[in-house]
């Protein structure tokens, strides 16, 4: 169902949606690849009024459930896009009547996220639980101080039947000096933390192209054998 609301987020308006459930198909037919309780879009309700463009403001999903599976032969269970005998080209700019849509993103939030991968071909398994992760600021500008902020209260990881994580708790706080045109992200104050470990980062995160260029320095404030344990 849906639900679309002028006074919860006023002077926004804000759309919902519920219960949403995307299915598998050929060899993962009815298996859920992904689900969400409630996804909500918050626009600017003057954006919606004019011939500008649709703002989107906020984004929130609530209790996220994405299973990824990948087989050993390598089909991948989220590729469900069927393909067409027929190209088609339209510029939404171009078609008269149309408005592109302007993503003026101020925040992105997820609450209670459950991530499964399952990767046969390589023998990785991996899944996260009790996700919560909140990203706020401008990020429509060129430049923006964005704030991260995110939590999981279970990681898992296996590959090649080592278990280099079993209920872990995994964290990370962030305040990102952000140039969004060239796509280069610098970490300010900043906490990563696994179970009792903690680690500060430092240095640059750039996306030029296809290739991601890390130019990152992190330090373990304590090193004590009781947070090495924790792992």
């Amino acid at each position: 169902g849906y639900k679309l609301s002028l006074f919860r987020a006023f002077p926004n308006i804000s759309f919902t949606l519920k219960d949403l459930n995307v299915t598998g198909v050929d060899k993962f037919e009815g298996d859920t690849l992904a689900a969400v309780k409630s996804f909500s879009l918050v626009f600017n309700l003057m954006s919606l009024l004019g011939d500008g463009g649709y703002e989107i403001r906020s984004v929130n999903v609530d209790e996220l459930l994405v299973n990824a599976i990948v087989l050993e032969d390598g089909m991948a269970n989220w590729d469900i896009i069927k393909e067409s005998d027929e190209q088609v080209e339209e510029n939404v700019a171009d078609t008269p009547g149309a408005n592109p849509l302007k993503v003026a993103l101020n925040r992105f939030k997820i609450s209670d996220g459950r991530i499964f991968y399952t990767d046969s071909q390589s023998g990785m398994a991996a899944s996260i639980e009790e996700l919560d992760f909140n990203l706020s600021g401008n990020l429509s500008a060129a430049r923006s101080d964005i704030a991260l902020d995110l939590a999981a209260g279970s990681v898992d990881l296996i590959m090649d039947k080592i278990s280099y994580l079993t209920d872990a708790r995994v964290g990370f706080k962030a305040e990102i000096d952000a140039l969004t045109d060239s796509m280069k992200f610098t970490l300010r104050d900043n906490r990563f933390n696994i179970n009792d470990i903690v680690l500060n980062l430092s240095g640059t995160a750039a996306m030029p192209g296809d290739d991601i260029d890390l130019d990152l320095i992190f330090n373990a404030p304590e090193t004590s054998f009781k947070s090495l344990l924790s792992l």
